[in-house]
């Protein structure tokens, strides 16, 4: 398709609606990050931080495990294996599909000393997502085909960072010159170990099952909560459902009428 060219008189029209756009004066704004960001505190060493944009209809919900790939190398195949997982209603493609209806993105990063879950998407929909997402980490299903995709696709990377004299650089002697032999580059599986991975364990790794769910409000807290406890990791739920709001945590003094 050949480009469109405006013509004079169409430039023209254009130029005098944009001159009578009226803008108002930027002025600078300093912020103060104590009050910018709102902190909940939801049960001791577990908070939540928050910043509300009125002006945006968009969210964005990290949560940050601190644990990454210096503690479990399983860790950063089990984030990269979660994308292509299903549950027993949802085949991995149904499942993002769903998220995709919704207009909500879920993707999980592991980084060398945290991990991330992230939300986002439409404000009217976080509900729903963090439905979704509790969904898939409560009944995922293993997806053998899926991991030897990335086993695959792991070990090729591999290689092509031996080639790549940026990656040598940047990571590997960086990493070699700070920490020495032993350090967060290496620290790796090895090839033998890759191969050996079950689906079974990168989902028992991943999943949150009903046993898992633990309810203990903290007495000093800011805010109703659900924790649900992992393997390794623990989350946050919000709006405590009915069947948890009235089991008081041991040792917690009943509320004053």
């Amino acid at each position: 398709m050949p480009p469109y060219v405006l013509s004079e008189a169409e430039r023209a029209r254009m130029a005098r609606k944009l001159i009578q756009v009226r803008t108002e004066d930027i002025e600078p704004e300093f912020l103060d990050f104590k009050k910018t960001i709102k902190t909940a505190r939801l049960a001791p060493h577990l908070s939540l931080k928050a910043v509300r944009r009125p002006d945006s209809r968009l969210f964005r919900l990290y949560y940050i495990f601190e644990m990454g790939k210096v503690n479990d190398p399983l860790l950063s195949v089990a984030a990269s294996y979660l994308p292509f997982l299903g549950t027993g209603k949802y085949t991995p493609q149904q499942m993002q599909q769903a998220f995709y209806r919704i207009g909500v993105h879920f993707s999980a990063n592991c980084q060398n000393e945290r991990t991330y879950l992230t939300l986002s998407g439409l404000d009217d929909s976080l509900e729903a997502g963090i439905e979704l997402m509790e969904h898939l980490l409560a009944d995922l299903q293993p997806n053998p085909e899926a991991l030897e995709n990335l086993k695959a696709d792991v070990l090729l990377r591999r290689e092509n960072s031996k080639k790549d004299k940026n990656s040598v650089l940047n990571k590997a002697l960086f990493h070699y010159g700070k920490y020495g032999r032993r350090n967060p580059y290496t620290d790796k599986l090895t090839k033998e170990e890759i191969l050996a991975l079950r689906a079974e364990d990168l989902t028992k790794l991943l999943r949150v099952g009903k046993g898992m769910v633990i309810s203990q409000p903290d007495p000093n807290r800011t805010v109703d909560f659900r924790v649900e406890m992992g393997r390794d990791y623990s989350r946050c739920i919000y709006a405590l459902p009915p069947e948890f709001q009235d089991t008081p945590a041991p040792g917690t003094p009943p509320p004053s009428k």
